[in-house]
């Protein structure tokens, strides 16, 4: 009841929780540090002390929770709090004195920087105790460690690597272009090669009308022998015509024809067949033409696509016919 009191009179304290089992203070984001060191330590009430965030407060919120547990570095873990509170591109921390250190940032562009700077305290010997997680809004968090990957080798390989158009970062997901198809084999083998942060969901690598994923899931080579086959097709075909290929991680193959007909479907079956994966995997194809005109799977090493999808017009069902031919005559043969 001491604290209670001793709170209520404190102008700086805007709100008090205390019951016989914790208290929880509320206090400006300024003093959120001054306050815990002030009122922490009371036998058998932990401390939890919040920021008041507004309107905020469930998107942003700056918390030390006390815990039960005590530990040497009390002082050292605050003073680390204090410092990462004006950070502009931070929105939460929640500290447990004496187990974690989460922090939240604004979006993944400040990801990689607050990894590292966080990365500073995970390799320190007084923290080997300490949990340490960063995260966006919208991303799962990311456990940080003396050994964790940073985004800057892979971008300083990037800016090396001839070939390498363009990248940037946006979901959780690297972006980078490739200038030259008979650069694109050899520019995703290497990128694939690299470690690179958890947080990371994959990279996906494309050229022109075309785009791969990186996500360590086994299929890198069959995608590339299906780009390449696609890059081959486009070759001959007019600038306003080409078809579109983007492997999905849910190992749907989509394709994008401008005009789909038989021809297309012949270089879209040549594709597949040269990726190699439809012999082992189930393999979705989806074709989009206005938005989209069909969906067909072949079974593993099958001969024959099951329609899934279809406008049925009586276009597309002479079309899906003259497809499933060609497929079952060029599997037939492998």
């Amino acid at each position: 009841m001491d604290l209670a009191l001793t709170a209520f009179d404190d102008d700086r304290v805007s709100t008090t929780y205390v019951n016989r089992s914790f208290a929880t203070l509320y206090g400006s984001k300024a003093d959120v540090t001054t306050l815990f060191e002030e009122y922490a330590g009371t036998p058998d009430r932990p401390l939890t002390l919040r920021a008041d965030a507004g309107d905020d407060a469930d998107t942003s919120y700056f918390m030390i929770d006390e815990g039960s547990e005590q530990c040497d570095n009390s002082a050292a873990l605050l003073a680390e709090f204090d410092r990462l509170l004006p950070d502009p591109f931070i929105t939460s921390i929640r500290l447990g004195l004496c187990t974690k250190l989460q922090v939240l940032v604004t979006d993944d562009t400040s990801m990689d920087a607050m990894v590292a700077r966080i990365q500073q305290l995970a390799s320190d010997p007084r923290y080997s105790a300490i949990e340490f997680s960063v995260e966006t809004e919208d991303g799962l968090p990311y456990s940080v460690t003396a050994d964790t990957p940073q985004l800057d080798p892979l971008f300083a390989l990037f800016d090396a690597r001839a070939g390498v158009a363009s990248y940037s970062v946006a979901d959780n997901v690297i972006l980078v272009g490739v200038s030259d198809p008979a650069l694109f084999r050899s520019i995703v083998a290497t990128i694939d090669a690299e470690p690179r942060p958890g947080f990371i969901e994959e990279i996906r690598v494309g050229h022109d009308w075309t785009s791969v994923y990186l996500n360590g899931d086994g299929t890198v080579d069959a995608q590339i022998s299906t780009a390449e086959a696609m890059f081959a097709a486009n070759a001959t075909r007019a600038e306003d015509d080409k078809i579109s290929f983007s492997a999905g991680s849910g190992g749907i193959l989509g394709f994008g024809p401008v005009n789909y007909d038989e021809e297309a479907g012949r270089q879209i079956v040549d594709a597949v067949i040269a990726g190699g994966l439809w012999k082992t995997s189930s393999t979705p194809i989806e074709v989009f033409d206005q938005p989209e005109l069909f969906t067909v799977t072949a079974a593993a090493g099958s001969d024959r696509f099951e329609q899934t999808r279809s406008d049925e017009t009586p276009e597309t069902i002479r079309l899906l016919k003259a497809l499933n031919t060609y497929w079952a005559t060029q599997t037939g043969s492998c």
